[in-house]
């Protein structure tokens, strides 16, 4: 069972919360599923429903696979409902050293239809975890970037205020940083508490496909930053299955969903 929430945005208050099943099913093979609900402040309402379904698996050197489906239902103020459809998949790789746990991966998600910013989604991820939990808490810090790729096309200007073209933006424009701990509250139940901090951007590499473009006739920004702040508090229920023909120790822990 996995339960967590979100808060705490610049300009807006959110929470998000989440409850799951995550089934190791034997040394190779993992299946999480959660369900998720998201909030939003001033006024308060229900802002999305997401559920998704994972599957983690062993590869070979020491690397370990995963496949995900994920539907959300995201509302509007207005309560106009939409529904998205995305798939996911990558691997990651996990190093230690003497201190740390160091844990690499590498994550595609495609969108069924395109958003207002991407299609597609590249994030390389790096997260590094204490190997010394202090009192049976372990500190972790993770940094996480955004290429996007594809979405809905934007009126790109020059310096004089020109129309350039009008295509959908690529390349890298946001990063998520965040810094926590996690604790071992039983056998099988782990708690996280985490403060992330997310900011978007454009770079000199992408100058003709940004987001954030001011129009300079009307003043109006198309698709602009998304920066905000979120605390995260959440819990983790690992259902074991006991494989009587392998006394190896599996590759997956409790916190393979980062």
């Amino acid at each position: 069972m996995h339960i967590s929430i979100l808060s705490l945005q610049a300009q807006e208050w959110r929470s998000t919360s989440s409850i799951g099943i995550s089934v190791k099913l034997s040394k190779d093979w993992k299946l999480a599923v959660t369900e998720s609900y998201g909030f939003r402040f001033e006024p308060t309402r229900l802002s999305f429903k997401e559920s998704s379904g994972t599957a983690f698996f062993a590869l070979p050197y020491s690397y370990d696979g995963f496949l995900g489906y994920t539907h959300s239902l995201n509302i509007s103020k207005s309560k106009k409902a939409s529904h998205r459809h995305s798939l996911s998949g990558g691997f990651s790789r996990s190093f230690n050293t003497d201190k740390l746990k160091i844990d690499f991966r590498l994550k595609t998600e495609y969108h069924f239809r395109p958003q207002n910013k991407y299609r597609i989604r590249i994030l390389p991820q790096l997260r590094l975890r204490s190997r010394k939990k202090l009192a049976g808490i372990t500190p972790f810090i993770s940094f996480r970037l955004y290429y996007y790729l594809g979405g809905d096309p934007i009126k790109q200007y020059n310096h004089k205020g020109q129309v350039m073209q009008e295509v959908a933006p690529y390349g890298f424009h946001r990063f998520r940083l965040s810094t926590g701990c996690t604790y071992r509250l039983g056998k099988s139940i782990f708690a996280k508490v985490k403060l992330t901090s997310q900011r978007e951007f454009n770079t000199i590499f992408a100058y003709k496909h940004r987001i954030n473009v001011l129009n300079p006739e009307t003043g109006k920004i198309s698709r602009p930053f998304n920066h905000y702040w979120m605390f995260g508090f959440g819990l983790t229920y690992v259902i074991k299955h006991n494989n009587k023909f392998s006394k190896k120790k599996s590759s997956f822990d409790a916190d393979q969903v980062w």
